[in-house]
């Protein structure tokens, strides 16, 4: 299944990719490009992955929806057809509707995540930073040394950001600054 995983990297980093264009300022011109809308994320257990993402994150669960066999996501995630597909919509609040998917894929294995990194939810904790590194210590996941981000001079401040896995292996980076902005609408 590591094309599965190629394959949701790919997707995330070419709408980060559009998404990232989108923000350039374009002078006086409309900008017709593509908008981002969502990053899927492929997870072996909806129920634990929940209590990180929505419990943990403080996403809002939009809907849980059982795939049918003809769910365009087997051909594009490279999902064998005997396994079974959840997927969940998880909103950031009434201002980013439906900006993350969970894929719960059951009944094949999925093979681990390893080597290069290919994509990331980078996330914004507004305000809740220190809580979730508790939790995501207390659950035992796995993280890296956090840092600091930007310069203290900016007007955000310096802030801090921190990688982690789920159980899953994908990666997820929380960040923070001490003056945050609201958040995008998507």
């Amino acid at each position: 299944m590591s094309t599965l995983a190629a394959l949701a990297a790919t997707i995330s980093v070419l709408f980060a990719s559009a998404s990232a264009a989108a923000q350039e300022p374009a002078g006086d011109a409309l900008y017709d490009g593509a908008f981002f809308k969502r990053q899927a994320i492929i997870v072996s257990d909806m129920d634990r992955a929940l209590t990180l993402y929505r419990d943990v994150l403080g996403f809002e669960l939009h809907s849980l929806t059982q795939s049918g066999p003809d769910s365009y996501s087997y051909e594009v995630f490279n999902i064998p057809r005997e396994a079974s597909i959840r997927f969940a919509t998880l909103d950031a609040g009434d201002v980013q509707v439906r900006t993350l998917a969970l894929i719960e894929v059951t009944g094949v294995a999925l093979d681990p995540l390893t080597g290069i990194r290919r994509a990331a939810a980078v996330i914004d904790a507004h305000g809740r930073y220190q809580a979730i590194v508790e939790a995501i210590d207390a659950m035992g996941l796995e993280r890296a040394q956090p840092r600091a981000l930007g310069e203290a001079s900016s007007a955000r401040g310096q802030g801090v950001e921190l990688g982690f896995t789920d159980w899953d292996g994908n990666l997820i980076v929380i960040y923070e600054f001490p003056q945050p902005e609201p958040p995008a609408p998507r």
